[in-house]
Order: C-alpha cells, then sequence, then structure tokens
C-alpha cells in the first residue's frame, strides 16, 4: 500500500512539474507552444522548396530563348528539307516522264523495224525457192567452169613442161654434142624438166657434183649418180654401178637421150 502511494506520488510531482514548465495561457497558447519547434522545421522546409523552385523557374526563363532559338532553327532546317523534297519530287517527275516518252517512242520505233523485217523476210521466204533454184543453177554452172578451168590449167601446165623439155633439151643438144667430142672438159647439162625443188634451166648446184670428164663419169659411186638422177629427174637405169655410169654418160653425151 505504500510502495502504491509513492508511485502515485511520483506521478503527482511529475505532473507538477509539467504544469509548472508549461506557458501561461489558454490552452491554444498552450498547444501552440508545443507546436513551435514543428512548425519552425516545417516553414523552414517549406521556403527551401520555395527557394528551389523560383531557382529552376529561373533557370527554365532563362533557357527559353535559346530553346526558341533551336526550335525556330528546327524549323526552318525542316522548311528546307521539304523544299528540296519538293524540287527533288518535280525533277524525278520530269525524268520519269521524259524516260517513259523516251521508252514508248524506242518500242514504237522497234515494233516497227521489226514488223518491217518481218515483212521483208516474209518476202524473202516466199521466194527462197526460186531463189534455191537459181542458186543450184548457178553452183552447176560454177563447178562446170571449175572443172573446165582445171583442165585448161593442166593442159597449159603440160604444155609448159613441154615447152620446157623441148627448149632445155634443143639448149643442152650442142652441149651433148660437145661433151662427146671432147672428153676431157666435160659441161654440165641443163635441167630438162619441171620436177623436184629445182626449176627447168638450173644447173647443177655445188652439193650435186657434175664430172668434169669422161674418166670422171666412170668413177661415180652409187649416192652421187643418186643426187644426179634426182636434180635432172630421170633415172639412169642399171642395177650394178657400171651400168648406171653408162645411162649416165649416154644422157649426157647423146642428142637422142630424153
Amino acid at each position: 500500500m505504500a510502495h502504491a502511494r509513492d508511485i502515485l506520488q511520483g506521478v503527482v510531482d511529475g505532473l507538477g512539474g509539467l504544469v509548472a514548465a508549461l506557458p501561461q495561457g489558454d490552452w491554444q497558447q498552450v498547444a501552440s507552444h508545443l507546436a513551435a519547434p514543428g512548425q519552425q522545421q516545417i516553414i523552414q522546409q517549406q521556403q527551401q522548396i520555395l527557394n528551389q523552385q523560383q531557382q529552376v523557374s529561373e533557370q527554365q526563363r532563362q533557357a527559353i530563348p535559346q530553346m526558341q532559338a533551336t526550335l525556330q532553327a528546327v524549323q526552318q532546317q525542316l522548311q528546307q528539307m521539304q523544299g528540296t523534297l519538293h524540287q527533288m519530287q518535280q525533277q524525278t517527275e520530269a525524268k520519269f516522264q521524259g524516260v517513259q516518252q523516251q521508252t514508248e517512242a524506242k518500242f514504237q520505233e522497234v515494233q516497227q523495224q521489226m514488223e518491217a523485217k518481218f515483212h521483208q523476210m516474209q518476202q524473202q521466204t516466199q521466194a527462197i525457192p526460186q531463189m534455191q533454184a537459181t542458186l543450184q543453177e548457178v553452183l552447176q554452172k560454177q563447178q562446170q567452169t571449175q572443172t573446165t578451168l582445171q583442165d585448161v590449167l593442166q593442159e597449159q601446165q603440160q604444155m609448159q613442161q613441154d615447152l620446157a623439155v623441148i627448149r632445155w633439151t634443143q639448149a643442152n643438144a650442142a652441149i651433148r654434142f660437145q661433151n662427146k667430142r671432147c672428153l676431157e672438159h666435160l659441161h654440165p647439162l641443163y635441167k630438162e624438166r619441171e620436177a623436184g625443188n629445182r626449176p627447168a634451166g638450173d644447173l647443177p648446184s655445188a652439193d650435186v657434183q657434175f664430172p668434169a670428164t669422161y674418166t670422171a663419169v666412170f668413177g661415180l659411186s652409187n649416192s652421187e649418180l643418186t643426187k644426179l638422177e634426182t636434180f635432172y629427174q630421170v633415172q639412169f637405169a642399171g642395177t650394178l654401178v657400171q651400168e648406171r655410169r653408162r645411162a649416165f654418160w649416154e644422157y649426157i653425151s647423146e642428142p637422142a637421150a630424153s
């Protein structure tokens, strides 16, 4: 019981101290006094917020001219781009119209050329049978002409060969007569026939040894006689070298030899 009284007395003393600490006045004044520290803090925060808003507003106000200039520049660029785009569109339309006109004109020109070519080909096709008959006739005549020309050329060539043989045989006649009379000073004969790699009228070259005397004729070897045969296009008959030498001597000394 005493303990409870002590506790109650402590509460009363505490309330007394609290009452003593409160300011004099009515309850509104007391409440205002108690709320004064919190209100002061709130007012300071509001002032800070207001200052920040004013600062932001000032920055925004200062940035407005630059933003307006930027916006104006962007609008000008947009207008220029629109003008350029419009100009390009007009140029493109003009070029397209020009290309379209050229294409149509070229198409008509090609079509006309194709029609003319087709008409020409049609006419040529109709004339093909007659042309083929005419061509066949021309080819036959040409073939006949070529055959005739070949015959004429062959006859002419044979005549030239015959004339060459006659000409150089006559030229060799005196040489043969002289060789038969002068055995120690033989003279080479002219080539009489157009054959081999040497023309008629040629004399033996250094690689074809022509004997200078009668004795040298009968000293010719088989290989030397073969070279003389090749040059003169005449075969010196005989299987033995002595027979071939005799045939060669008759060829260069007898007028009747051919």
